[in-house]
Formats: structure tokens, sequence, C-alpha cells
């Protein structure tokens, strides 16, 4: 009698186990999905246009130049608009890396000033826009210039936008 209650209870147990592993294989592929769905919502966007609830900043253009030294350096061109209450600058609201040939450069260059370049430093308010300016210094004049945009509110870490800028 022993015997026979020790064996129901095994083919209980043995059951019981197949049939958790039988939905357990349907909800790892449904986890599969879910990950891929969110690995691709989470991929950045491939031009620098990034329009939230708290600014909207939009790449404009890339001018080669020259620095103080004679050597190349790139102005580039953005269009901030601040739509929050308290008063910042577009440095405020992203943070933007440089790379090229996989390295990165130096966000300021020295060269001669423009109005745009100055608007980089100017905090403006709730609704207001203006067109910036930021310099980079450049390993060479010819290689394409990476942009990379991080929200320093929401994540530091990953980029929102990354743009890619072919060099004359």
């Amino acid at each position: 009698m022993r015997r026979k209650l020790l064996f129901i209870s095994f083919i209980a147990v043995l059951c019981f186990g197949l049939t958790a592993c039988g939905s357990s294989d349907s909800d790892a592929e449904t986890e599969k999905k879910v990950d891929t769905i969110e690995k691709k919502e989470k991929k950045p966007a491939s031009k620098i246009s990034v329009d939230n609830d708290r600014f909207s900043v939009k790449y404009l253009k890339t001018e080669v130049v020259k620095d103080g030294d004679g050597k190349p350096a790139a102005l580039v061109y953005f269009k901030y608009k601040n739509k929050t209450s308290n008063e910042q600058t577009i440095d405020e609201a992203l943070q933007f890396n440089y790379y090229q040939d996989g390295v990165e450069c130096e966000r300021y260059a020295m060269v001669q000033t423009n109005k745009y370049l100055e608007n980089a430093d100017k905090k403006i308010k709730d609704g207001a826009e203006l067109k910036v300016c930021l310099t980079v210094s450049l390993q060479n004049g010819k290689s394409d210039l990476e942009i990379k945009a991080m929200d320093l509110e929401k994540d530091i870490k990953n980029p929102v936008a990354v743009q890619t800028i072919k060099l004359k």
C-alpha cells in the first residue's frame, strides 16, 4: 500500500512539473518579443531633432573652419527652444559628444566668435528660441563627424539622437 501511495505521489509531482515547464516556454517567447520591441523603441533617432515637453533642439548645419592654431574645427549649429519655467542654456538640456574616426573630439575650439556662438551660453526663458553654435576641435577636416545627443534629465548614458555629418 505504501508503495502505491509513493508511486501515485511521484506521478503527480512529475505531471505538475511537466505542466509548469510547458507554460514557461510560451512565457519565454513572450519575453523575447517584449525585449525586441523595447530595444527597437530605445534606438536613438538618426537625426538630431528632439522635441519633448522640456525643450526642442534641431540640428541645422556644420561648417569646417580653422581654429586659432590653424587646426580643423567645426561650427555646429542648432535651433534651441526652452519649454520649461526655468531659464536655461542648450547645455542644460542636452549633452553633445562628438566623434571622428572613433575618437572623441574636444568640445571647445578656439575660433573667431560669431553671434550664434555667443548664444551657446545664454539662458533663455520659457517659449524663447535661439540659433546656437557649438564648437568642436576635429581630428581632421575630412572624416565624418558623429554627434551624440544625451538628455541630461532622462538618460545620460544612452543617446536620444545620433547623427553623422559628412565633412568636405
